[in-house]
Parts: C-alpha cells; structure tokens; sequence
C-alpha cells in the first residue's frame, strides 16, 4: 500500500513539472509570435536561417542573404532535417518552435536526469533555475540561431549516457553533430567521458564518439567549409579570425611558449571573461564546480567564448552560452545532491534560500534589460509596416533594413541593407559589395541601430551617399523613419 501512494505522489511530482515545461513552452511561444509580429527581430540570424530552410525547400542550397551557400556560414547540416517539416509549415515562427521545443524539452529532461540521481524534488528546484538562468531568457529573446537546438539534444545525450542506451547515444550524437561544427567538440568530450567514467564497453562508450567526434569535426573544418568557400577571400572557417588576436611572435621556443602562456591567461582571466563566468555560474552559487567532470563536457564552448575576440561570446546577453549552461545546470543539480547527503538538511536549505536569493537579484538585475526590450516592440509600427511589406510584390528582389528581413525572407532575392551601409558583404567577405541589378525595392527605416553615431566607424559614409544619390531611387511611400523606395527604369 505504502509503494502504491508513493508511486501516485511521484506521478503528481512529474507531471508537475511536464506541466511547468508545457506552460514555460506556450508562455514563450505567444511571447516571441507577439516579437516577430511587431518586428521585433533586430538582428538578421532569424531571416538568414528562416531562407535558407525555405531555400532548401525550394530545390537551392544558394541564400542570398548570406550571398553565397548556406555552408560558407556555418555547418548548419540540420537545416536538411528541418526542410521537410518546415514545407508544411513555411513560416519562420516554425523556427521559433522548434528552437521552444527544445529548450522546454531539454528542461524536463533535466528534471529527470537529476531525478535519476537523487529525487524529484531537488530535480525541480534545478530544472527551474534552469529555466530561469538569465542566459537562457537572453537567448530565448535573441534571434534563431540552428545553435539554439542542441540544448534539448546535449540534455539527451547526457540522459542516454548515463542509463547506457548505447545506440540512442550515437543517434543522438550525430544529430547533434549536425547542428554546428563546434558540436563535435562536445561528443569528443563524452568520448573522452565515456573512457574514464565506463567500466564497460569502454571502446563503444568512449573510442568510438571520439573518432566520430574527431574526424567529423576535422572533415567539416579541414575539407567541406574550405571547399565551399574556395572561391570567397578567406576560404577558412569564419570561426578562425575570432581567434586572429593572439599575437605571433619569433624567438627561441621558450620565449615563445613563455609569451602564449602569459597572453592566453591575460586573455581568460580578463574582466570581461571573470564578470561573464559570474553570470554562467551565479545562479547555481558555483555549485557545478563541485561535478567539474560534468562541466569538462562543456569546455571546447566555454574556450571558444573566452578566447574569442567578439565581445558578444563574452556575455550572456546572446545565444552563445545556450549549449554551456546545460551542462552547467546538470553539474549543479549532482553537486547539490551531494551536498545534501552529506550536510545537515538545515545547511542544503540555506543554500537553496541562497539560490534564491540569486535568482531575485538576477531578475532585479537583468529586468530593465528585459522590459527594454520588449517595449522596443509594442514602440513599433506594426501595422504601417505591414502596409508598406504588402506594397512589394512577392517576386520582387529587396534591400532591407534588418528588423523587416523575417518578413521579407521567403524570396531568392533578398539583401540586407546591412551590407551596404558597411559596402562589404559580412559572411563571405566580398568586396566591394554590389547590390544586384535585380533588386527594384529598397524598404529601410532610418532608425535602425546600425544608423547610431556608436556604429558609424563600420559606415562607408561615400558608398551610403552613392547609393542614395545615384539618382536610381525613388521614394514610393514614406512614414517618419521609414521609407520605401523603388528603383527608377
């Protein structure tokens, strides 16, 4: 009878916290439709990944908002996967589900890894700092990046490592491969994982995820990317010049070693990266260093953001730290379970009145951050917008400013005005950039960010001024900031 009411009160327990993750999901959901109907999305990430699945959909691997195949960004290999549900359900808010899918998911996963460890209710205090960690409230308000779905998959494939499904593990792992070149990194470290935590099967637990690992990242990097993009000025992965800041020098091999070393501390332990490393770990009051083993998963990412010379990789105010802090939510949630079964309860509850406490503060913290930015959405003239998208044909080629590229994007031949103002093209790097003779409509609003003084030094002022003063352009409509033009002839 006892086992029976037991197992009642663990049902309870776990669709309390599937029921957490459901509303978590539809909550953000209405949210971001809200963002996107309001021309929220500032940034060109949402637009870029949105055509290049309609692309795909359409026979073409060619975007033209990257200006070149959709490989010369990133290995974004999912997007082949994706393809097929996104043609019946063509529309980028298919990308924002997806995107919620997998972090709701990968939340309740979380529940039930630390469930399997310890108990269900430790595992819902850790799934709902998860869910409430500020980098992932950055990241969910941030654009689509195919990055954002591996955080449901790096949950799984921790799950599946530990109750030892050995084939869901490698199934897993190579979807995860998919998503980014970085991710093999990732399943190089369950590799390495697997060979000192297994007792068993050590060859298919750990040998065989670090060769899958190795060879598809260095098959990725060293031969496709490169292959790609032979033609373009840097036939490399972008990914290498964030990494061109540390300096080379000539001298004995012990000067040289000397100086890396200096330069890569001075680098890891700047400001920037100790306030960064306070934010990923702060909520959980830096109990993931308790499970370090878990946290070593994590640290091909955590390097590339700290070494990078892209202040972005740096903070948690973008997408960057989404495949970090899982890893760190797991360490967390193991560390605490131990600290609870070798503590008095009195000094476990503390600590979770600690975490709490952090939590308050983060939202005290971050909340202006993110009432900011939501009121920079309901500021919008949706509807003016709207009139004005509707006043271009759908066959017409288009130059854009970024916050109208998602609601533009489902046409070969869309541009971002972007490229312009900087007259080079940001992912290839071409230039001069030259905007296609096929582009009639120009739609830009004046107060774009890249419009503010702080941006200007990335302005080619003399090109900007060409481009308007060329005498191709007419203005067709006009309201405040923004105007559309047609190209004259």
């Amino acid at each position: 009878m006892k086992m029976v009411l037991f197992n009642k009160k663990d049902s309870q327990m776990d669709r309390l916290a599937l029921g957490i993750c459901t509303g978590v999901f539809f909550f953000w959901f209405l949210l971001l439709s809200y963002k996107y109907q309001h021309y929220g999305y500032y940034d060109w990430d949402l637009a870029i990944s949105d055509q290049v699945v309609w692309d795909l959909c359409h026979g073409s691997a060619f975007s033209s908002l990257i200006g070149y195949h959709f490989l010369a960004n990133h290995a974004n290999y999912i997007a082949f996967l994706i393809a097929p549900v996104y043609y019946f359900f063509p529309h980028p808010l298919t990308l924002i589900f997806l995107k919620l899918f997998s972090f709701a998911g990968g939340s309740f996963v979380l529940y039930k890894i630390i469930d399997k460890f310890w108990d269900k209710r430790l595992a819902l205090i850790v799934m709902l700092l998860y869910i409430t960690h500020p980098a992932n409230i950055f990241m969910l308000f941030y654009e689509f990046k195919f990055e954002n779905l591996a955080v449901g998959i790096i949950f799984l494939l921790f799950y599946f490592f530990q109750i030892e499904r050995l084939t869901a593990f490698l199934i897993t792992a190579f979807i995860l491969m998919l998503i980014k070149e970085n991710m093999s990194l990732i399943v190089v470290m369950f590799g390495l994982y697997g060979l000192l935590t297994k007792k068993e099967k050590r060859g298919a637990w750990g040998a065989l995820p670090l060769f899958l690992g190795v060879s598809f990242f260095v098959v990725t990097m060293a031969v496709i990317i490169p292959f790609i993009r032979r033609p373009l000025p840097f036939s490399e992965s972008i990914y290498w010049s964030l990494y061109g800041h540390f300096t080379k020098i000539h001298g004995s091999f012990i000067k040289t070693v000397s100086f890396y070393i200096f330069q890569l501390f001075s680098v890891l332990f700047s400001k920037q990266n100790l306030i960064y490393l306070y934010d990923l770990f702060g909520p959980f009051l830096f109990f993931a260093l308790a499970s370090c083993q878990v946290l070593l998963l994590g640290l091909p990412i955590l390097f590339q953001n700290l070494l990078s010379k892209a202040y972005q990789m740096h903070t948690i105010y973008f997408h960057y730290s989404a495949t970090i802090v899982p890893l760190i939510a797991i360490a967390a949630g193991l560390s605490l379970g131990v600290l609870r079964s070798k503590f008095h309860i009195l000094t476990y509850r503390i600590l979770c009145f600690l975490s709490g406490l952090i939590f308050l503060f983060n939202v005290y913290h971050f909340g202006p951050m993110w009432q900011d930015e939501i009121a920079g959405w309901v500021n919008k003239p949706a509807k003016i917008r709207d009139y004005l998208i509707q006043q271009i044909p759908k066959e017409a080629g288009v130059v854009a400013s970024f916050d109208f590229l998602s609601h533009l994007d489902h046409r070969k031949n869309l541009y971002s005005f972007y490229n312009v103002l900087r007259n080079i093209n940001y992912i290839t790097g071409q230039e001069p950039f030259a905007l296609p003779k096929d582009v009639q409509y120009a739609l830009i609003d004046f107060n774009d960010p890249w419009f503010l003084p702080s941006n200007n030094s990335k302005i080619d002022n003399n090109h900007l001024k060409d481009f308007f003063s060329s005498g191709h352009w007419i203005v067709q409509r006009q309201y405040g900031s923004i105007i559309l033009f047609k190209r004259r002839g």
